[in-house]
């Protein structure tokens, strides 16, 4: 049974018709990349999986739950609670540290303030973040600050998390690494994990943190990545774009790759 699941979702960008018949299925400990060129509509269809774009016809469900069926304060909640987002960029608070951003996720959801802490600082010692956890992040590398990011989207638990275009303005050996975060998340923490990308390098194999990582992520080990659910385009920015496919990936016993299947748009 999958996690989150968009079935013949049509959506809008202005007067661009970026989603027409779109489907997806994700299962629990799956990782997606939705590869394509910007205005290919990859953007529209994780809004509509986060509930922050309604479409205008399809369903869109979490947990078996139809997000389009909720009012707003229904959408926040299951936002807050059972959704973890990844922005371009970290976009963490330049004025908290990385354990203090990492922690806050659990205190919205009212976890003690001593407990959100302990958990905080624990899962990022898992991600090789390090000392660091106790400097505000521009003292810290891009490695570090890329593990805080995913870190804070998955400290409380989620069932999904969500990536917009993640890898915006790394190069490509941080790009790689962050898509193997990504995808050791899926599997370590049993999540459905869905990639928003323009970045080619989602197709290649992704270096992710080891036993032997240094904490500032200059040298993780490498291990094979997925392979992407590719999303092409055809005609002008403004042109309609449809994307017909279902996406799934095998989690083999060792799980240490995944399969995607390609996301066409025409």
């Amino acid at each position: 049974m999958s996690v989150l699941s968009a079935c013949d979702v049509v959506a809008r960008a202005g007067t661009s018709a970026e989603l027409l018949g779109a489907h997806l299925e994700v299962a629990e400990g799956e990782a997606v990349a939705l590869l394509g060129p910007r205005r290919s509509g990859t953007t529209t269809m994780l809004q509509c999986l986060a509930g922050l774009a309604q479409p205008e016809s399809g369903r869109v469900r979490l947990d078996g739950v139809d997000l389009t069926g909720l009012r707003p304060h229904e959408l926040a909640a299951t936002r807050l609670r059972s959704l973890g987002l990844v922005f371009p960029g970290d976009e963490l608070l330049p004025e908290l540290t990385l354990v203090e951003n990492v922690e806050l996720p659990l205190l919205r959801i009212e976890i003690p303030a001593d407990l959100a802490r302990e958990h905080a600082a624990a899962l990022l010692g898992r991600l090789f973040v390090g000392a660091g956890a106790y400097r505000v992040p521009s003292a810290v590398s891009v490695g570090q600050r890329q593990r805080t990011a995913v870190a804070r989207a998955l400290v409380h638990q989620p069932r999904a998390v969500l990536a917009d275009d993640p890898t915006s303005g790394l190069d490509s050996w941080h790009a790689l690494a962050l898509f193997g975060l990504l995808v050791a998340a899926a599997r370590d923490a049993g999540v459905a994990v869905v990639v928003a990308t323009h970045d080619p390098e989602a197709r290649r194999g992704s270096p992710t943190a080891s036993s032997s990582s240094r904490t500032d992520g200059s040298s993780p080990a490498r291990r094979r990545g997925p392979r992407s659910a590719e999303a092409g385009h055809a005609g002008g920015a403004h042109s309609s774009s449809r994307v017909r496919a279902s996406a799934r990936s095998r989690v083999s016993s060792s799980a240490t790759s995944r399969s995607l299947r390609t996301l066409p748009v025409r």
